[in-house]
């Protein structure tokens, strides 16, 4: 230790300065301005403004573990993909899945068609063919599965969890793609189709972690577009009887995810969870963002079954445009605070019009926009917000319950249902926060107070915005 270096650390000893041990960085977009560096931050003090609210990372508990991001593989998406030149396609990819861009990490994959693919499909579509003998994924090969091993390219870690939107016709009451309700007596060879589609998937590279047994299974799309309906009883039976053993006879450890539907149909996981072999197999609950507010729903869950992991798994932009980065701070904040480890968009990529797809004419839009005529990408403002959180949290990052959100807002303060704290921790112990402030009012600024190490640190956001602030 050299003269300088004794002198500071005496000084500092003595309380003639503060010694700045942690290092600050923020990052900040607004609705009307993108993201940049914020300067002129400062330091850590002794000393707290007494009439703030403070987010205490030091009297911090830990939540729950944080998974990643993650977008859907819809066919349509990859198609658009795919008809890209190879530089602009490895641009749009790196958008999405390097540290550089959105930082995604995981990868929701289409068994069969869904609303959102190019042509209506399954597996196996000659009738009855009990044996599968039919068996196929070369539907996949053209779009889906080169887009998913380019992505792997750029994100190594990529995690993979499937979703069902129609088993083939035939296991179906009705005997249609679009519409009905999945067969009973079906069920055992629904199984073992999507231990094939396990199976082919893995032999082409791609190893699927997770799988839930149909997508939104209490949904009614009026057989407008590719669906089909099961009741809980029929989802117990997959989870609990006969999925498992199947699994395990094939040598997959790939995870059953209950549910894939809305928070405010909780009463139902908790049915099916009262079933001790479903207890017992299931992997997590999976929910998407459409109907209900997690912060209400899903500490029903939680209370219940406190180590069952869930993750939510679709919700992405609106070709109005109505979804700005605050929205989205306000529902991503909501969902990891409830409990998720991981929020999920829906399609990687759709154009100007929300095409192509064979659905009822949803008004979905891609996480990033690819338009028809020109090829120009227009990222979503989805992609804006998972661009704050994605690059800076690390996968097994421990998501922290501070109560901020608890607090009562001082006088003159952004109201609390305005306020959107996420923290993290990562796995070498530096902090992460991003911090939405959806107040749109010129004089509804928000100071942000955080202790750690026993000191404290301010940070201003203004209406609108979204922050990033990495504490190392």
């Amino acid at each position: 230790m050299n003269i300088k270096t004794l002198l500071i650390t005496a000084l500092a000893a003595a309380g003639a300065f503060h010694l700045q041990a942690v290092e600050i960085k923020m990052l900040q977009t607004t609705e009307t301005r993108p993201m940049r560096e914020i300067k002129n931050l400062v330091p850590f003090s002794p000393h707290r403004a007494v009439a703030v609210p403070v987010l205490d990372l030091d009297a911090a508990k830990v939540s729950h573990e944080f998974r990643g991001l993650g977008v859907s593989f819809a066919e349509a998406s990859c198609k658009l993909v795919s008809e890209l030149t190879p530089g602009r396609r490895r641009e749009f990819l790196e958008m999405v899945f390097s540290k550089k861009g959105a930082g995604v990490t995981m990868g929701r994959i289409h068994v069969g068609c869904s609303d959102y693919s190019a042509h209506i499909y399954t597996y196996d579509d000659v009738p009855n063919d009990m044996e599968l003998k039919h068996f196929s994924i070369d539907h996949d090969r053209k779009y889906v599965l080169p887009v998913i091993r380019e992505s792997q390219k750029i994100c190594p870690e990529l995690y993979f969890f499937a979703s069902v939107w129609t088993p083939p016709a035939w296991m179906k009451l009705g005997r249609e793609l679009c519409g009905g309700w999945i067969d009973i007596e079906k069920l055992p060879v629904f199984c073992d189709y999507y231990v094939r589609f396990l199976q082919a998937y893995a032999a082409e590279g791609i190893e699927v972690s997770a799988i839930s047994a149909q997508n939104e299974p209490y949904s009614d799309q009026n057989g407008e577009s590719p669906e089909c309906k099961w009741g809980p009883n029929e989802e117990m039976i997959f989870a609990g009887k006969l999925m498992p053993p199947r699994l395990k006879a094939a040598g997959l450890k790939t995870e059953i995810w209950l549910h894939d539907s809305e928070p405010d149909e909780w009463r139902q996981v908790l049915w099916e969870l009262s079933d001790e072999n479903v207890r017992k197999n299931a992997g997590g609950v999976a929910f998407h963002s459409y109907g209900g507010n997690p912060l209400q729903f899903l500490p029903m869950i939680r209370e219940k079954h406190p180590n069952l992991k869930m993750y939510h798994t679709e919700q992405g932009p609106h070709l109005d445009g109505s979804r700005t980065i605050t929205w989205w701070g306000a529902k991503v904040t909501s969902f990891i605070n409830a409990g998720c480890s991981a929020f999920t968009s829906w399609c990687l990529a759709l154009d100007e019009q929300g095409l192509p797809n064979v659905s009822r004419g949803f008004n979905c839009a891609g996480f990033i926009e690819i338009h028809s005529e020109t090829g120009k990408f227009t990222p979503s403002a989805q992609w804006d917000y998972f661009r704050h959180l994605g690059p800076y949290v690390e996968r097994g990052a421990k998501v922290l319950d501070c109560g901020y959100s608890k607090l009562a807002a001082h006088p003159g303060s952004v109201p609390a249902h305005d306020r959107h704290i996420i923290a993290f921790r990562n796995p070498d112990g530096a902090h992460v926060i991003v911090a939405t402030n959806a107040n749109g009012g010129k004089s509804r600024k928000l100071q942000l107070q955080v202790k750690l190490n026993g000191e404290f640190v301010s940070f201003q956001l203004p209406p609108k915005s979204v922050s990033t602030i990495m504490l190392k």
